[in-house]
């Protein structure tokens, strides 16, 4: 229990300092972000440390060459993915902010809220044109999301570990986009394009 309550801790640290590092790209050599990457690749030593230490290091000892070099490409496919994944999150929490910033949101958003006056064609077109705003602005995350699950999967396939990995990397997906979110409404003067 206390083993999982640490990674847990340790994987929302990891999406934060992604997030913070992906936010502040044009301010550097701060604390913060210094203890960002550190937080970054401690995250990804224990991932390259704990695939060594119960897969790719066993299937060498055991002299079976080939699978542990299956392992190893999987398991960088799948880092890649996850990499991804992380900046297609970023750039759709993004993206968001952004999108519900525009005037022409907040125009429509207004006419939608004050009904009295409006007819309801009015209503229903500042309601399609909200929604198409926001799915101009999400395509670029959500093709970023989509190519790091595809990495994911295809990882989890070279390596062998099935179809059960795409479904946490779906799960995984959605959890860093509600977390960046989160992150996003916390630390929203410190990340840019706010």
């Amino acid at each position: 229990m206390l083993e999982d309550a640490a990674t847990y801790i340790l994987v929302v640290a990891f999406v934060y300092a992604a997030f913070y590092l992906l936010g502040v790209r044009g301010r550097r050599r701060t604390a913060g972000w210094l203890a960002a990457w550190g937080v970054v690749l401690l995250f990804v030593a224990l991932l390259v440390g704990s695939a060594w230490r119960e897969t790719v290091g066993p299937l060498l000892r055991r002299g079976e060459w080939v699978r542990a070099g299956r392992e190893a490409a999987g398991f960088l496919v799948i880092l890649g993915g996850l990499g991804a994944v992380l900046y297609g999150g970023f750039r759709f929490v993004q993206a968001t902010f952004r999108a519900l910033g525009d005037p022409a949101m907040g125009r429509n958003l207004e006419v939608i809220r004050a009904r009295k006056g409006r007819t309801l064609a009015d209503v229903r077109a500042a309601r399609r044109e909200n929604a198409r705003l926001l799915l101009r602005a999400w395509r670029p995350g959500t093709g970023w999301l989509l190519v790091g699950l595809g990495g994911i999967g295809l990882g989890g396939l070279v390596s062998g570990a099935g179809g059960d990995l795409l479904a946490r990397a779906v799960v995984t997906a959605l959890l860093l986009v509600a977390g960046g979110v989160l992150v996003w409404r916390t630390a929203k003067d410190g990340i840019r394009g706010t």
